[in-house]
């Protein structure tokens, strides 16, 4: 029996005729390579079919087929091979295929091989035995070179930032094929040889390591130790050693425990998306025997095979459309299911949405009762407590004649509100917006917030003026705080009504403090800009909850700055 019997083979209750097809183990790999001019495509076939004995390679190959198409816009170039290692019980069929596209400086290939056994570290590479590793202007698809056969040991004296940025630009390639073990030389210095085209092996210094890091995303740093990048199309984790690790340390990992998983991983990676709608390629790895040649057609047949592929093409188009369609279909029946599901949850509570929501509205309309009965209380108890401070502050002195407050001021709408306080309040200066204010006129309790805030306003002015003229009364520069709370003549507003800062939360949240940021003049800040974090409530509780936005810089500049007038602005619970 000869070498091929063993690997194609009658059994048991077979008739001779009938032969068991053999498994096969594909592995597969793809790159780019240069060409010269028009013509190198032509010098590569001749290489390919009469170098039956490449140099380095442990033997000859035998072809089995060869085309060369120049008719078409895409140049193609098909070679067809075997060769059988008789020592290691293997026999191997390859296809080398190439396209290239005229004005075009590379060619893209890809390399094919199946294997009659599962395939191992030790049988020679397909690219090594058709002296394709040999070439120098053959790279993956990544743009690594091919040949693994030699140790890459970058010295310093070699150009850092040219290796930086291929290494860099190969390690984070989405495309790259071939997988990558980089190792670092002040933990490991050892010959740890790759397999051409399918790892490369390449060993730096720190410096190296240092600037490559510099280059790549934090998921893909090389370790102190060395690092194996696994091919994207294997879709497996990278092996990462960070400890280092002594050169005999390193040369007891067996070279086939770090090979044979990436030859296993390639058997079931998918060729690349371009290349699986190549009917010469996909032709080959569909045949069930490629280590003979196809049978030859007759011209008619050819036709017919270029119809039935083009009509199969179709077919796994046509396929691939309606598989996307009834995974939408099954994806939208799921969600209808799903919304089914919680309408009928929901109905059991219909009978009931009527009243909840009527409880719901008299609900509101308590709260907003209790907010306003509450705001009224505060003004009130404000008011007597300024009363009675005011007497505390002047006991001992003649009693003279209650003046009655003066009635607040009403306007017509908040711009004019803004426009009469510019005039009055000299110890204030304004840049409020109008427009924020003059959306606060559509609501129905204007009225209340423009007295509200026209008495804010006055507060701060008369603050203003008892803090740059110290005409407190008591004696002393006081806070706006204890202004408000000793009840100081031009007091108007509770303690309640006043913040002097927002929360960490707003103040920690770059867009939240940006809502508050406002214009100011250049003797409180040079940028023109300041946080308005202090600020007073004309309404708490009922939306829009308007406000009034100011910064103190009077015990600097002697400035107070109102910045904003109008709705809430933006806060966590709002946003």
């Amino acid at each position: 029996m000869t070498f091929s019997d063993h690997l194609v083979s009658t059994g048991p209750g077979l008739d001779a005729g009938q032969l068991r097809p053999r498994k096969l183990y594909r592995i597969w790999h793809d790159g780019f390579v240069a060409l010269a001019d028009e013509g190198s495509l032509r010098s590569l076939r001749r290489e390919l079919v009469s170098g039956q004995a490449v140099a380095d390679a442990r033997g000859p190959y035998t072809v089995l087929a060869d085309r060369l198409d120049e008719r078409g816009a895409q140049h193609e170039l098909d070679v067809e091979v075997t060769w059988t290692e008789p020592g290691l019980r293997v026999e191997v069929a390859a296809i080398l295929s190439l396209r290239h596209t005229p004005g075009d400086p590379r060619a893209a290939w890809l390399l094919a091989a199946a294997a009659s056994r599962p395939w191992r570290p030790e049988f020679e590479p397909p690219a090594e035995r058709l002296g394709f590793a040999a070439r120098a202007d053959a790279c993956d698809s990544g743009g690594l070179a091919v040949d693994a056969r030699r140790l890459n040991i970058i010295n310093e004296d070699t150009q850092r930032d040219e290796v930086a940025a291929l290494l860099s630009q190969s390690i984070t390639s989405p495309v790259r094929a071939t997988a990558l073990l980089v190792i670092n030389r002040a933990a490991v210095v050892a010959d740890v040889r790759g397999w051409s085209g399918m790892v490369q092996v390449v060993v730096i210094d720190e410096g190296l390591r240092q600037a490559i890091n510099a280059r790549v995303p934090l998921a893909q740093q090389l370790p102190s130790g060395y690092r194996l990048y696994a091919a994207p199309c294997d879709q497996q984790p990278d092996t990462i050693v960070a400890a280092s690790m002594t050169e005999t340390q390193l040369m007891d990992l067996p070279r086939e425990e770090l090979l044979q998983p990436l030859l296993h991983w390639r058997r079931r990676a998918k060729i690349p998306v371009p290349w699986q709608q190549d009917a010469a390629l996909t032709g080959w790895l569909d045949r069930d025997d490629p280590f003979h040649p196809a049978p030859p057609e007759t011209p008619a047949a050819e036709s017919e095979a270029r119809q039935l592929r083009r009509e199969l093409e179709q077919t796994r188009r046509s396929l691939d459309i309606s598989q996307r369609a009834h995974a939408e279909l099954q994806r939208r029946h799921a969600t209808d299911a799903a919304e089914l599901d919680r309408l009928r949850a929901r109905t059991v509570d219909l009978a009931h949405a009527a009243t909840l929501a009527e409880e719901n509205a008299q609900l509101h309309e308590t709260v907003a009762r209790y907010a306003t009965a509450l705001e009224d209380t505060e003004d009130d108890l404000a008011q007597a407590l300024r009363r009675i401070t005011h007497l505390l502050t002047t006991a001992g002195q003649p009693i003279s004649a209650d003046v009655p407050a003066a009635p607040p001021r009403e306007y017509a709408s908040f711009p004019a509100l803004l426009a009469a306080a510019r005039a009055t309040f000299g110890n204030l200066t304004i840049t409020a917006a109008e427009e924020s204010a003059r959306a606060l006129d559509e609501d129905g309790k204007a009225a209340v917030w423009r007295a509200r805030a026209w008495a804010a306003l006055s507060t701060l002015d008369s603050y203003a003026a008892a803090r740059t003229s110290g005409s407190a009364a008591g004696g002393g520069v006081v806070t706006l705080r204890e202004f408000i709370r000793t009840g100081q003549p031009g007091a108007l507003i509770s303690m309640q009504a006043l913040k002097l800062s927002e929360s960490d939360t707003v103040t920690s949240n770059d867009r939240l403090r940006a809502a508050r940021v406002f214009p100011v003049p250049v003797e409180v800040d040079s940028s023109g800009y300041g946080f308005f974090g202090a600020h007073i409530a004309l309404e708490k509780f009922k939306p829009p909850a308007p406000r009034l936005h100011f910064l103190d810089d009077t015990g600097r500049s002697g400035l107070l700055c109102v910045g904003y007038l109008g709705s809430h602005l933006p806060n966590t619970r709002t946003n």
